[in-house]
């Protein structure tokens, strides 16, 4: 009797590891069927979307075997907009709720393994391989703008738009981190690279943090994802901005651009990144990205100069307070049409002299000599109201006019709230000594009966009045309640002294290379959506 039972035991034992056996070889795709899921990827034929999904992505696979089949597929395969869209499909098409989350996990670790072999073929120089570098670019474009964006995740759970469970956005920051740790010479925070791979890298780090779900720890997860230290690490830590370049600034230069940013917080609103190096990068987010040509390591150049004394600064700093200056203009003459009919009306008064306005304009408009004056005041507001105030003197109150609307523009941009002694409204304070642009405020800023001109304000101690004729031109400047003059100038250039007027035109730059890049809504395929930062 003992014996029949362990026969029988032995014989059930051996029935189940038969069954499990074959379980397993069912769970695996035959030499056939991978060949299937092959030449699905290779055509990229949308039409074919349903039966490669009911390949990769069927109940009895596991979401590994699932991703190494179609990885497999397209590691040989070139990522183009073509592969791009049927990817779309696949993950996203009518019939693919119950599977979304692993074609999503699939997806996102095929199209890493293709990014894996281009770095290999290329030998991880993509200066001499531009071809592998936009390919790159575009792969990373494709899992921050079509895979992470399509819905808002908040929560718990699945995401309610796409069925996709959080968890699932989990494993792929795992999966791209892990993609970044395998080139850490190329994508990791802070190694220096060249101008071409700082947007390969730069497009992948914002891939990273647009898959990373929200949370009260949403901040501190991405920067230890992305290996963020010093200044950077506490700028986006403490706004929720990724500084984006080529790794060869210092933390000071991170330090100025913190500084900077939290000058003009009406310029912001919708932004979590800023890329240095290139005007239109071609990067793509969940939300914009304020982008600008300069490096962020480029050399100084000189302020103001023909007026006031000259003082050097970071040239990726004076084009940063251009954009920052341009996103502000555009929102308050969009917002405010009187302002702009008042701009437009005292830029009428130059008559085609751009000589008469402060900073380099040279073709003058109601944008660009706004963009101009904002990014003065946002760098050394002293040394502008000085410049002004010089030209007056010297019979061209037109730059004057100007000024004035361009504080009204910062009122606009400013979320303070009136004080007992008026508006207060952050700008810059520039410092000799270290070549650097603090923050200071203009206080006690006074509004004209309409509401709209400003008609003074108080800067270091000392209180500036500005009076207007029927015309709009400024009929007298006093400073302390006297008439201005020229020992009431702390900055005005020594005479006898040259200068030059050196500043760079980023105002004009930043209206014709449009600084703000905003998520490309045609270029990647399905549904997307912006959003705010976080």
């Amino acid at each position: 009797m003992e014996k029949s039972l362990r026969r029988s035991f032995f014989t059930v034992a051996m029935v189940g590891t038969l069954l499990a056996s074959a379980s397993d070889v069912q769970a695996s795709l035959t030499l056939g069927e991978t060949s299937q899921v092959r030449q699905f990827v290779t055509s990229a034929q949308l039409a074919n979307a349903p039966r490669l999904r009911a390949l990769v992505a069927r109940p009895d696979l596991s979401v590994d075997e699932s991703a190494a089949a179609l990885s497999d597929a397209l590691a040989s395969q070139v990522f183009n907009d073509t592969r791009a869209s049927f990817l779309h499909e696949l993950v996203f098409g009518g019939a693919s709720r119950a599977s979304r989350s692993v074609l999503a996990l699939a997806a996102t670790r095929a199209v890493l393994a293709r990014a894996d072999a281009l770095y290999t073929l290329s030998a991880e120089d993509l200066d001499k391989h531009p071809a592998a570098a936009a390919e790159l670019q575009g792969i990373y474009a494709f899992l921050s703008s079509d895979l992470a964006t399509p819905g808002q995740r908040r929560g718990l759970g699945a995401d309610p738009l796409t069925g996709i469970a959080l968890t699932t956005y989990d494993d792929c920051v795992r999966a791209i981190a892990g993609h970044i740790d395998k080139h850490p010479k190329l994508l990791r925070t802070g190694v220096p690279v060249s101008a071409t791979v700082s947007k390969v890298r730069a497009q992948v780090q914002l891939a990273l943090a647009d898959f990373v779900n929200d949370s009260p720890t949403y901040r501190i997860d991405v920067a230890d994802r992305l290996a963020l230290t010093g200044a950077r690490r506490s700028f986006f830590t403490e706004s929720g901005v990724l500084v984006l370049d080529a790794g060869k600034a210092s933390d000071g230069h991170i330090e100025s651009v913190r500084r900077l940013w939290s000058r003009l917080p009406g310029a912001r609103t919708d932004a979590h990144a800023i890329y240095f190096g290139d005007a239109n990068p071609g990067l793509r987010a969940r939300s914009s990205v304020l982008a600008v040509k300069t490096p962020l390591e480029a050399k100084k150049v000189e302020l103001f100069g023909a007026d006031v004394e000259a003082g050097p600064i970071d040239s990726a700093i004076a084009d940063f307070a251009g954009a920052l200056a341009n996103v502000a203009v555009r929102r308050a003459l969009s917002n405010r049409a009187e302002l702009r009919a008042q701009t437009e009306r005292d830029v009428r008064q130059v008559r085609g002299d751009a000589k008469k306005l402060i900073g380099n304009v040279n073709e003058p408009s109601a944008e660009l000599a706004l963009t101009s004056a904002v990014q003065l005041l946002l760098i050394d507001a002293q040394r502008t109201v000085d410049s002004v105030s010089s030209r007056f003197l010297s019979g061209s109150p037109e730059s004057s006019a100007v000024l004035a609307d361009a504080v009204a523009v910062l009122v606009a941009a400013s979320p303070n709230a009136p004080t007992p002694t008026g508006l207060a409204i952050p700008v810059g304070k520039y410092d000799a000594a270290t070549g650097t642009t603090e923050t200071t405020f203009a206080t006690a800023v006074r509004l004209g009966p309409s509401g709209l001109g400003v008609t003074g304000f108080t800067l270091s101690g000392r209180k500036w009045d500005f009076s207007r004729g029927d015309s709009g031109v400024v009929t007298a400047i006093q400073c302390d309640g006297t008439a201005v003059n020229a020992t009431a100038l702390s900055t005005l250039r020594k005479p006898g002294v040259a200068g030059t007027s050196a500043i760079v035109a980023t105002s004009r730059q930043a209206l014709e290379d449009k600084p703000t890049t905003k998520v490309d809504t045609t270029a990647a395929v399905g549904a997307k959506s912006e959003k705010a930062p976080r």
